[in-house]
């Protein structure tokens, strides 16, 4: 496949982490806040003139394969949504970025850690309860040939279930594709067939 393990490295201190960080915790917020849903004012997949192309192409520089029956949003050609969509409020969202240069010296362990602790700080304020997050995979990758992370996390808030799966590209600009799991459903071997296909440039 496209996605190669790598060893995480140990690099410089947390304060480069700000950055990467930052548009992480904005990325999880946005799939996860129900405002955020494109599907608001009551429209329904079939009345929203999607594309149904199964590989997303983008100026921006970016293709991957959809999962079956996904389609982009009316709203969004950067969100994708599933075909029972809003019944299922899972989606993919991808964020083209200026290039970090400080990528190659994030330490893996500490963004980790950041990254747990202000996400659920986030999460108190926004749903004003206690959330607890848990960070299943954070680690080094590979992209096709480019430096990458990958990022899989989990909670619960209220009374729906939550698992996100992020990669964030080094290329020649940042590229985070995020695929967002709600509710009751099993996307992850979907997410994952998808996020194998991602070629950059």
């Amino acid at each position: 496949g496209a996605i190669h393990p790598m060893k995480s490295k140990h690099l410089r201190p947390r304060l480069q982490l700000l950055p990467l960080l930052a548009l992480l915790l904005v990325l999880c917020l946005t799939a996860c806040t129900p405002q955020a849903s494109p599907a608001s004012q009551d429209e329904t997949p079939e009345s929203s003139p999607a594309q149904e192309s199964q590989e997303p192409s983008s100026p921006q520089g970016y293709t991957f394969d959809l999962p079956d029956g996904w389609q982009v949003s009316q709203d969004n050609d950067s969100l994708f949504l599933p075909p029972d969509y809003p019944e299922n409020a899972s989606s993919i969202n991808v964020v083209v970025s200026e290039k970090d240069p400080s990528f190659s010296s994030y330490d893996i362990d500490a963004l980790s850690q950041a990254f747990q602790t202000q996400l659920e700080a986030s999460y108190a304020d926004t749903f004003n309860e206690a959330v607890e997050v848990t960070i299943e995979t954070c680690a080094f990758t590979t992209v096709g040939e480019l430096p990458a992370i990958r990022l899989v996390h989990s909670c619960t808030v209220g009374t729906v279930a939550l698992r996100q799966l992020q990669y964030v590209v080094d290329g020649d600009q940042t590229y985070t594709f995020t695929f967002t799991q709600c509710g009751d459903v099993d996307l992850f071997d979907a997410f994952e067939t998808s996020a194998a296909t991602i070629q950059i440039g």
